[in-house]
């Protein structure tokens, strides 16, 4: 469940560039982030050089470097964007 790299599915394009997927697994990123304080820094340096910035860029460009990991659940599950107003009743109505 390492993070080694992306691959663009409609280009084959990978990164970092020449990224071998043999033996590795595909999963699609689902935006949730629990990460140590040790990743400030570099969280940091790189909102200074661009300002603005996707986490995923952050995270191929030092997956080399750092350990990102996945994790799937064990179970079923739902999601929801609690940060859209429409979705605060269905939240509530979910945990009453």
């Amino acid at each position: 469940m390492r993070l080694k790299g992306w691959t663009n599915k409609t280009t084959g394009e990978t990164r970092p560039s020449g990224l071998s997927t043999e033996g590795l697994r595909e999963y699609a990123f689902g935006g949730i982030h629990v990460m140590s304080p040790a990743i400030f820094p570099l969280l940091e340096q790189q909102a200074m050089e661009n300002r603005v910035f996707s986490t995923t860029p952050f995270y191929i460009n030092f997956c080399g470097e750092h350990v990102f990991n996945g994790y799937v659940p064990a179970a079923d599950y739902r999601w929801l964007d609690v940060g859209k107003l429409d979705a605060i009743p269905q939240a509530e109505a979910m945990f009453p």
